[in-house]
């Protein structure tokens, strides 16, 4: 149990630290741009990376910002909230 432990421990010490990645900067900046929203499929397609990209770390990474959101549909849209 306790190798298992030490285990995960450094598996999570090697997960990118995506809050400071220009990748998700970027992102964030695609989205911006896009007062129609952008989808999963269509940011990956506009940063052009392939199949074997982890999408669930930048989509938690984005809805940290307090700025996007997402609308939940068939395929969900993430989008810009502009401040008031």
């Amino acid at each position: 149990m306790m190798e298992m432990s030490k285990y995960i421990d450094d598996l999570v010490k090697r997960l990118p630290n995506l809050k400071k990645s220009q990748k998700i900067n970027d992102i964030k900046q695609m989205i911006k741009d896009t007062p129609e929203g952008l989808t999963k499929k269509e940011i990956i397609q506009k940063l052009k990376w392939g199949g074997g990209i982890l999408w669930t770390p930048y989509r938690r990474a984005l809805l940290e910002d307090s700025n996007v959101y997402d609308i939940c549909d068939s395929m969900p849209t993430y989008h810009w909230r502009e401040d008031d």
